[in-house]
């Protein structure tokens, strides 16, 4: 009997110990590939070494969990708690296993992308925000309601560094400022998340044209609903889209004591401020995750899946630690800017109706007078 019970015990202190070790393989796993970009760059990039240990896979991750919170933030670009709730959901949900000692560090990498991007873990953080609510940061702001009341949230592309395999692929990846990259479509809502993520496109393509397609395919903006698009994008029912020729960037408002001198310098000041979301997640994703911008020498569709992978867990992390916007500041639009691009006239629009156009700027002036009403009234009370 005695000899029963210890077997039991020892069976169950084994299995206990493999749970704790496969708990601890995977989260290597997810150690080495959210973190292996900013351990290279370490390494490479920095003169006085910060991140100096010898260790590697399992004994590595254990030394960060078990380390000072902010060095495992600064690996991780997420804290442990959250580390952790991400490999519990990837199990659950994708069926994500660590993989074996001597696996090669490409399959763990696919596995791990495939993992993120499989829509039973993606789809529950990258969706669609319901188009039935007004959004709280669009309801609460006396500037912008009930102006934009029936707006979703903004939408803008962004030049993703690549590396090309293809020599005869290259001239359709170069952008406009001669760089190598793939363009990339988001959504985001005005709560700082990603509601849509289009990667893939070549550096050459218009962001009106990539619009286009998503909107052609699977990008659904119910009737009545709206982005905010900046001027690279076409006038129509699913876009708002700023006054062309007009005074629009924060920037340029900053190195002005002027106010706004009509309605549509007004409209494009506010349009600015509420799209200024979108600016703002991309700085994020950037310093965030060093990864994305190091054009790593993958395939062009795995490049485009990192992207998609890391924009969800962006998302993730806005979920289970919504404080942690890993110090974005200033500089995160700053970074944004200088790796963005600038939004050109000749757009990919001729899937546009000249009816649809027209009732498209016919919606902007309404909503821009609206605006200038209400802005002068508020500057005769206060006078």
């Amino acid at each position: 009997m005695v000899h029963t019970t210890n077997s039991r015990t020892q069976t169950l202190r084994e299995a206990a110990n493999a749970q704790a070790r496969h708990r601890l393989r995977t989260s290597a796993v997810l150690a080495a590939v959210v973190g292996g970009a900013a351990l290279h760059m370490a390494q490479y990039l920095i003169k006085t070494p910060m991140y100096t240990s010898a260790l590697t896979g399992e004994q590595w991750t254990k030394e960060l969990l078990d380390g000072h919170w902010e060095r495992f933030h600064n690996m991780m670009g997420m804290n442990k708690r959250v580390f952790r709730k991400l490999n519990q959901e990837l199990e659950k949900y994708s069926g994500f296993k660590g993989s074996r000692c001597g696996t090669p560090r490409s399959a763990v990498f696919d596995n791990l992308l495939n993992r993120l991007t499989d829509p039973q873990f993606y789809t529950r953080y990258m969706k669609l925000p319901p188009s039935d609510i007004t959004p709280p940061e669009i309801r609460t702001n006396p500037k912008l309601f009930p102006f934009l009341k029936d707006c979703l949230g903004a939408l803008d592309g962004t030049h993703i560094d690549a590396f090309i395999p293809d020599e005869s692929q290259i001239a359709r990846n170069r952008n406009r400022k001669g760089g190598l990259t793939q363009n990339v479509l988001a959504a985001t809502t005005f709560d700082m998340r990603f509601a849509y993520v289009r990667a893939g496109w070549e550096g050459c393509a218009a962001d009106s044209r990539v619009f286009a397609d998503a909107r052609a395919t699977d990008f659904a903006i119910p009737p009545g609903k709206y982005y905010l698009g900046d001027a690279g994008f076409p006038a129509c029912d699913a876009l708002l889209v700023p006054y062309r020729g007009v005074r629009y960037h924060l920037k340029e408002w900053s190195r002005s004591t002027n106010t706004p001198r009509d309605y549509k310098e007004l409209f494009n000041l506010r349009h600015a401020q509420a799209r200024n979301v979108v600016e703002r997640i991309f700085g994020v994703v950037k310093r965030r995750f060093r990864l994305i911008n190091t054009a790593p020498e993958y395939s062009l569709k795995k490049q485009a899946k990192m992207v998609l992978a890391l924009c969800v867990l962006h998302n993730f992390i806005r979920v289970h630690d919504p404080q942690d916007l890993d110090g974005a500041t200033l500089e995160d639009l700053n970074n944004y800017r200088q790796q963005s691009h600038t939004p050109t006239t000749d757009d990919y629009s001729t899937h546009i109706s000249h009816e649809e156009r027209d009732r498209a700027n016919d919606f902007r002036d309404r909503i821009a007078k609206q605006m200038w009403e209400q802005y002068q009234q508020y500057l005769q009370q206060n006078m």
